[in-house]
């Protein structure tokens, strides 16, 4: 009889059998790993340079802004500065806070001159261009405010809406007292609830005395809006010594 044919055995991978470490599998691999670690090295280092430029840039635009707009002092009133300067500053360092400043520095500073219609355009380009900034409430009053300078009171309406949905408190209550004023005289009622909206809001205690005028100002002219007043209950009160009631009004 013929001994049966030994079948070769496969050897184990290099990463698989039990002979299998660490060094081994480093020095079947060295090439891989080094190249790998390579390319991570080269970006950490790139990521490294982008985040010093990038904080390099926005301390330029910050001290380019500050030149541009420099402190004053108590009561005094900051030098005019051209809105071209503070625009092309805000175009020259998009995506730094200061460089959104300077854009809507810029922006108002149009409007202040009288170019209404340059200064929408401006302010809706910063909306469009940092929809997520924390001065985008700015921006959208400003739209707003434009359109109501150029007497386009239906857009503006429209503008204010958009501000109250998408600022801030602080530019909510603006928006709202902005829009009750164009409101007051032909709708009086939707203004007053606007009014008193600003006056129940977080804002209160900063546009709470302005909302307040508006207010009362309304209810002078339309005293059909004043809300009836609330019945008081009573009470029986009795004096010491007295053997009647005397039904007395609570405040």
């Amino acid at each position: 009889m013929s001994s049966p044919t030994t079948q070769p055995t496969s050897a184990p991978a290099p990463d698989s059998g039990p002979e299998f470490d660490f060094v081994t599998w480093f020095e079947l691999n060295r090439r891989l790993i080094l190249i790998g670690v390579a390319v991570v090295c080269a970006a950490l280092a790139g990521l490294a340079v982008v985040r010093y430029l990038q904080k390099e840039r926005r301390a330029k635009a910050a001290k380019e802004l500050l030149l541009l707009t420099p402190p004053t002092g108590p009561g005094e009133a900051p030098a005019p500065v051209e809105a071209a300067k503070l625009l092309a500053l805000g175009s020259r360092f998009a995506g730094t806070p200061a460089g959104e400043q300077a854009q809507l520095l810029g922006a108002g500073q149009l409007f202040t001159g009288g170019k209404y219609a340059e200064a929408q355009a401006e302010f809706s380009t910063f909306e469009e261009k940092y929809p997520n900034s924390e001065w985008v409430g700015v921006a959208l009053l400003g739209v707003a405010a434009s359109l109501e300078a150029q007497g386009k009171t239906s857009e503006a309406l429209n503008a204010y809406d958009r501000a109250i949905a998408g600022g801030g408190d602080g530019f909510i209550a603006q928006a709202r007292l902005a829009k009750g004023r164009l409101l007051a005289e032909k709708q009086p009622a939707e203004a007053l609830v606007l009014f008193e909206e600003v006056l129940k809001g977080a804002a209160a205690s900063t546009y709470g005395e302005q909302a307040a005028q508006a207010r009362a100002k309304i209810l002078q002219l339309h005293p059909n809006l004043v809300p009836p007043s609330t019945t008081t209950n009573s009470v029986v009160v009795r004096p010491a010594g007295a053997t009647n009631l005397v039904p007395a009004a609570l405040p």
